[in-house]
């Protein structure tokens, strides 16, 4: 096949934001092109790790938003 798709086409497939037409063209080339089938298997590996470190806020985060939290509900009412 050889069509022209870059490391931004593949990035736009990979969250649904490509139109009919060039998601069948980045199939396509997917199924054909072991180097660009590479790029997207790196690509799916890089976002499951982000996705890792973003499951759950650290607790210490969590703690600061809180005790902000009360002390901002505690100036309001007096």
């Amino acid at each position: 096949m050889n069509l022209k798709i870059t490391y931004d086409d593949l990035i736009l497939y990979y969250y649904g934001e490509t139109n009919a037409q060039r998601t069948v063209d980045i199939l396509q080339e997917l199924e054909f092109n072991q180097s660009l089938r590479n790029d997207f298997e790196e690509l799916c590996k890089i976002s499951a790790e982000l996705d890792k470190g973003f499951a759950e806020p650290n607790e210490t985060s969590v703690h600061i938003v809180m005790e902000e939290s009360l002390s901002s509900n505690l100036e309001q009412t007096i």
